[in-house]
C-alpha cells in the first residue's frame, strides 16, 4: 500500500493526498502513510476524510489537515436553515477553530458541499443570495477553501446521486452572478495576507438582527 505513495509521486507529481473514510483505518497505518509520503516531498499535502472534531489525527504525526464538515454544519443551520442565532454561528465557528493548532486551522478544508451531500444552494431552497453568502464566509474565514464544483456556477442537486450531475459547462459564462461573485472573492483572498492567514476576531453578533461581523487581522 505504502508503495502506491511512490508511484504517484514519480508518475504525476502530485501536490497531496485527500484519504476517503480515513477516520475508518487504523492510526498507525497513517503514521506510516505522513513518513512515507514527507519522505518523499515535505510539502505534499495530507487531508483526511472525517465528518467531526478530527484533532486525534491532527497532533503532527498523521493528517496535515481534514475536511471541513464543521465549518459546513455551522453554515448550514445558520445560513441555509436559520436555525441557530447570529452568536451561536459565530461562537461554532471560532469553536472549531480554536480547538486545532494554528496551522492546522489555517488550512482545515471548508466546504458548503460536496459528492456526500445536497449542494448548498439546493439546502438554500434556490434562494441565491443566501449561497454567495456562505461563499463569502467560506472565503473569507480561516482555512483552505474548497469549492465542489459546478458551486460556482450556480448548480444545484439533492441528496446522492442529485448532487454528482455533469458539470454545466453552459453557465460558464461572464455574466453568471455565481462566476462574478467567486471570482472577485478569489482575487480578494490572493491580495490580502489578512484574508489568507491572518487570526479571526469577533467583532459585532447582534441576535435580532441576524448579523455577524468578525475581522482577519
Amino acid at each position: 500500500m505504502l508503495d502506491v505513495t511512490h508511484f504517484w509521486h514519480k508518475e504525476a507529481g502530485i501536490d497531496g493526498w485527500r484519504l476517503d473514510v480515513a477516520n475508518e483505518v487504523e492510526m498507525d497505518f497513517w503514521r506510516d502513510f505522513r513518513t512515507t509520503v514527507k519522505g518523499l516531498s515535505p510539502e505534499q499535502w495530507i487531508v483526511g476524510e472525517v465528518w467531526g472534531d478530527a484533532r486525534q489525527w491532527l497532533r503532527g504525526d498523521q493528517w496535515d489537515s481534514a475536511m471541513g464538515y464543521q465549518f459546513r454544519d455551522a453554515a448550514l443551520k445558520f445560513i441555509a436553515e436559520g436555525n441557530t442565532t447570529a452568536t451561536q454561528f459565530i461562537d461554532a465557528l471560532l469553536r472549531v477553530y480554536e480547538s486545532y493548532p494554528p496551522q492546522v486551522s489555517r488550512n482545515l478544508m471548508n466546504l458548503l458541499s460536496s459528492h456526500d451531500t445536497p449542494r448548498f444552494l439546493t439546502l438554500c431552497k434556490g434562494d441565491r443570495d443566501l449561497a454567495l453568502l456562505g461563499a463569502t464566509v467560506q472565503m473569507t474565514w480561516p482555512g483552505s477553501p474548497s469549492i465542489y464544483y459546478g458551486e460556482e456556477i450556480g448548480m444545484e442537486g439533492a441528496a446522492d446521486p442529485d448532487n454528482r450531475r455533469g458539470m454545466e459547462w453552459n453557465r460558464l459564462s461572464d455574466d453568471n452572478p455565481f462566476l462574478t461573485h467567486y471570482r472577485k472573492l478569489m482575487k480578494l483572498r490572493a491580495r490580502s495576507a489578512a484574508l489568507r492567514t491572518g487570526e479571526p476576531i469577533r467583532l459585532l453578533a447582534d441576535d435580532a438582527r441576524r448579523t455577524v461581523a468578525y475581522g482577519r487581522v
